[in-house]
């Protein structure tokens, strides 16, 4: 079983990813000397330690894709208030999150929160990077996931139902419904149901 990261990275399952110069001394062993080419990261799992990481085909960037169809400037990541956004930079063949390919409004750049385990692809589904968070302590591990059923209470009271509609939809009672949203805005840090509706769908998980 794999170690859990201690902080949030980026793992790198690609060849033709590289790191910029300046990651190069320390990071998991990877150490170039100086004007020389960076050694591919393959495998290397990249520490989101900065408000903002570069990614694109461009040497500035803080990684470096080198896949012709990747933009020049292709995506960032930004860490916004304890979450890492994905912010897409209007590139010419987009970013994909585990299969999909970020859409936003019309004009806008598309995003979204990454969770756990997450798959981003750029310029086409096939993975090249894996987006790790660290399980923390006393935070429960696999405990603080919202299970399949707390999910799909939040996806009824998304759409304005009661929990008494929700119980009839789901058949369980009412006191059960509230319990899960409960249970569900403790694990999502949220204030009240609207608020876990809010976060659970930044997130992706409804």
């Amino acid at each position: 079983m794999t170690k859990p990261p201690a902080v949030a990275v980026l793992k790198t399952t690609r060849d033709d990813i590289r790191l910029h110069q300046k990651y190069q001394a320390g990071l998991q062993g990877l150490i170039a000397e100086e004007g020389s080419v960076a050694p591919t990261a393959r495998g290397v799992e990249f520490p989101l330690q900065h408000p903002q990481i570069e990614i694109g085909r461009e040497p500035s960037n803080d990684l470096i894709v080198e896949i012709s169809v990747v933009s020049r400037f292709h995506a960032i990541i930004r860490r916004v208030q304890g979450e890492f956004e994905l912010i897409d930079l209007n590139s010419l063949h987009g970013t994909y999150v585990n299969g999909q390919r970020l859409e936003g409004p019309r004009g806008a750049q598309p995003r979204r929160i990454l969770v756990d385990d997450d798959v981003i692809g750029l310029a086409s589904p096939i993975e090249c990077f894996r987006f790790l968070l660290p399980v923390l302590p006393g935070a429960g591990g696999l405990d603080q996931i919202p299970t399949e059923r707390e999910l799909q209470v939040l996806r009824l009271a998304a759409v304005g139902k009661t929990s008494k509609q929700i119980g009839l939809a789901l058949n369980i009672s009412a006191e059960t419904v509230k319990t899960h949203i409960r249970n569900v805005c403790q694990k999502l840090d949220a204030s009240d149901r609207t608020d876990a509706v809010f976060k659970a769908s930044r997130r992706g998980l409804i």
